[in-house]
């Protein structure tokens, strides 16, 4: 025994030893193979010939792809100019930057933005033609390598010296290719060396420019003006001024060159911008030929919205159209955004007092006049004693149509739905603004006041340009729908319904979180804030070997959080009415479980890949975790399955009423562990998905709701059966809510052993008035039989004494 023991194990040992002996000699195969860049095949001599000539086709091919490209020989005549263009424009703005106005400085943002856009462009194209030539090199050298190798086993076989001589121009042929490719990946290594050095030259310029905006920020907070009662004699502190100052006229012309330059450099983005307002203006302009006659139709809150929208089509348009077409451009010349605003206000002061209240047109008009007053104020020279006094004007009219405006919504909130809540809270603020305003104004802080001014402008403009923005979108979706034919006029109601309910309040607030990014931009401080939050998130501790971050947690915390939010939201709109309705049945309750599951799992993955946690390295946790599911918590994954088993095989819907156990009701929720049952006596009960899975669950409106009624009627034995047949099929087939196919049948049963007859009525009805259609039948019977004095005879009861 112990001799075989020995035996087995010696064998044991053996063999172990000589699979790691394979094992280390494989390893070290595939490293020798690695180190040479892979194991490169030999040409048998037979097949020398047919390689040759497919070498030669590929020798070609990689010829024509060295040919320098257009780009680059662009790039490379273009280059040092473009880098002097550059470098003077820099010293030029850097000259400038002490007596630069704020708006200037804009301009040259844009047009550095513009520089460095371009050269990024020109880099990625350079970085695709390096991929490119690093690849062919690399297949050169393979190639190289195979006809070496292929040269040096033919001169081990001694074989014939022409053949060795064609393999050696083969070769030779190759390295000069090779050396051609070298040459080329040199050319644009310099190429791209110079473009990475002006890259970081636009960079530093824009940098330069920030610096710069946040100092003209701080001078906010200084005294640059004479107080505004002093005399009209007083001097205005103003900077030193190395040239003549500009005429209106001159300034107006030199705004226009400006324009009409930003519009060539940005031609294409102009066109795709002008074919979008096009195609928003014909579509609506369509559906309004379409519908010319049907307006009447649209009778729905929302609806009448959309008609409104459609008699005002080219304001809807303009207003609609311009707003989501400006984020087509990268960055605006003020001048340019000035432009595009006008226009949007002219379609929101046409359009949005018709879609709330008229009495709110004068109020538009005091934004839209002093938008105006802006504009021409931008034109003059800004130590005019007559622009404060104009800013100050603006201020206290501003300031009154607040006040005006919020009392407005106050008597009609249903005209303002949803904005007039906002409107209330941000008033006050807007007031205690506009009196900063007034107040630094006044006392001499004149840059200040236009800075507080300006961003409660912007502000106010942006929040009724982006109300009617959301009013004008939902219109188009109801739109959209009303022009689909399939859909029948109750299902196109529960979509309208569900538009209102559902997707123009998503609308509205992303609206809303619109208005407040660009509102804090309006008051310059988007950028203090987005530094002081990065700065934050880097705080980290120290745990161990674990390094937790603060901005980890909260982009953790931030994840969960809009998954749970995106999952409740996806999972809310597929169990609606009008989705479940649209879909085939039990469609919508399955997409919904499974988003939420899918939402769930996907927000996880990336909530713990944000901290920085890898999920690879948690195989141990997952292992024990594995384990503990298997003892303690596999009732939950068992409810979790059924729960997904549920969603594609869809035994029970949203609305079925089902019997289970005890509990008989209706279903009311599908969740991932647990279903609601709302039952007829009023109560809900949760019933596990595991039990609706494994057991017995009676479905009384799975194909259809349709219900068969049976009912027992004792008469007394004296009458014709005939009859009662006769009158029963009569009070059943005279219900108007009984089906007549299949149409009612009566079943004579004989006698009961008290004597008396019995039938058996039968009739089909909808489920969900089936009480009360057995209620009316039953009745019905009862009166007649009594009318006919047709009565049951009383069962005889004997007491027997023993």
């Amino acid at each position: 025994m112990n001799k075989s023991l020995s035996f087995i194990k010696n064998s044991c040992l053996l063999f172990f030893t000589l699979i790691s002996l394979t094992a280390f000699s494989q390893e070290k195969t595939d490293a020798t193979e690695n180190e040479k860049g892979g194991k490169v095949e030999t040409i048998s001599i037979d097949k020398i010939s047919e390689e040759s000539e497919q070498v030669n086709q590929r020798i070609h091919n990689y010829k024509s792809i060295l040919v320098p490209s257009a780009t680059v020989k662009e790039l490379d005549s273009i280059l040092d100019q473009v880098q002097e263009v550059i470098l003077l424009e820099k010293d030029s703005l850097i000259s400038d930057f002490e007596d630069i106005s704020k708006r200037e400085l804009k301009n040259r943002e844009v047009e550095w933005q513009k520089y460095r856009s371009e050269l990024k462009k020109y880099q990625a194209e350079l970085n695709e033609r390096t991929v490119e030539v690093n690849k062919l090199n690399n297949e050169i050298l393979k190639e190289i390598s195979r006809w070496e190798d292929t040269k040096e086993n033919l001169s081990k076989n001694n074989n014939s010296t022409t053949v060795t001589s064609s393999l050696d121009n083969i070769i030779t042929t190759l390295n000069e290719v090779l050396k051609s490719a070298t040459s080329r990946l040199d050319a644009i290594y310099i190429i791209e060396k110079k473009l990475t050095e002006l890259v970081l030259i636009t960079d530093d310029v824009i940098a330069q420019i920030s610096a710069v905006e946040l100092e003209l920020q701080k001078d906010y907070f200084v005294f640059d003006s004479p107080p505004i009662w002093s005399s009209k004699t007083d001097s205005i502190h103003v900077k030193p001024e190395t040239e003549e100052a500009l005429s209106f006229s001159e300034k107006l012309n030199e705004n226009k060159k400006l324009v009409t330059t930003f519009f060539e450099d940005n031609t294409k983005i102009a066109a795709f911008q002008l074919l979008f307002i096009l195609l928003i203006f014909f579509l609506l302009l369509a559906v309004k030929r379409k519908w010319i006659i049907k307006l009447n139709e649209l009778t729905n809150p929302v609806e009448i919205q959309a008609k409104i929208v459609l008699r005002n089509y080219i304001a809807a348009t303009v207003s609609v159209g311009l707003l989501i077409s400006l984020f087509f451009y990268d960055a605006l010349i003020p001048n340019v955004s000035e432009l595009f605003i006008f226009l949007i206000l002219l379609g929101t002061l046409s359009l949005l007092p018709k879609l709330t209240n008229d009495r709110i047109r004068i109020y538009l008009f005091i934004l839209f006049g002093i938008y105006l007053l802006n504009i021409v104020g931008s034109y003059l020279e800004s130590n005019l004693i007559a622009n404060r006094y104009i800013l100050l004007f603006e201020t206290l009219v501003l300031a009154w149509a607040f006040v005006h405006a919020r009392k407005l919504m106050n008597r009609n909130p249903t005209d303002f739905i949803r904005i007039h809540k906002i409107f209330i809270v941000v008033t006050p603020l807007y007031l205690i603004l506009l009196i900063i305003a007034g107040t630094a104004n006044v006392i001499g802080m004149l840059a200040l006041a236009h800075f507080v001014f300006n961003g409660v402008f912007v502000s106010a403009l942006l929040m009724m340009v982006l109300y009617l923005s959301v009013k004008v979108i939902t219109s188009l979706v109801v739109l959209a729908f009303k022009l689909r034919k399939k859909y029948e006029m109750q299902t196109v109601s529960t979509i309208v319904n569900a538009t209102h309910k559902r997707f123009q309040p998503i609308l509205f607030w992303t609206g809303m979180l619109i208005w407040f990014y660009f509102s804090l931009r309006g008051f310059e401080v988007i950028d203090f804030i987005e530094n002081w939050v990065n700065e934050t998130l880097l705080i980290t501790w120290e745990v161990g070997e674990t390094t937790i971050s603060l901005g980890g947690i909260l982009s953790f915390t931030f994840i969960i959080s809009i998954t749970l939010l995106f999952s409740k939201l996806a999972s809310s709109i597929f169990q609606d009415e009008w989705m479940i309705n649209i879909l085939p049945r039990g469609v919508a309750p399955a997409i919904s479980l499974i988003l939420r599951i899918a939402f769930i799992c996907i927000g996880f993955y990336i909530g713990l890949t944000s901290v920085g946690i890898e999920l690879d390295k948690l195989g141990f946790i997952i292992g024990a975790l594995g384990v503990g599911i298997g003892f303690g918590l596999q009732n939950v994954v068992l409810n979790f399955i059924a729960g997904l088993i549920l969603a594609f095989e869809r035994p029970i819907n949203l609305g079925d009423a089902i019997q289970v156990d005890s509990e008989f009701g209706v279903v009311t929720s599908i969740g991932v562990r647990s279903s609601n049952i709302k039952t007829y006596s009023g109560y809900e009960a949760i019933i596990p998905n595991g039990d609706l899975i494994s057991k017995k669950v009676v479905n009384w409106t799975l194909s259809n709701r349709d219900r068969r009624s049976k009912k027992e009627i004792k008469t007394a034995p004296n009458v014709d059966p005939n009859d009662m047949i006769a009158l029963f099929l009569e009070i059943a087939s005279k219900h108007p809510k009984t089906f007549k196919d299949p149409e009612p049948r009566v079943f004579f049963k004989g006698y009961e052993p008290e004597g008396n007859l019995l039938f058996e009525l039968w009739y089909w009805s909808t489920f969900s008035e089936t009480l009360t259609i057995d209620h009316e039948v039953q009745l019905e019977i009862f009166d007649k039989l009594k009318e006919l004095n047709i009565q049951a005879p009383v069962p005889a009861r004997r007491i027997i004494k023993e």
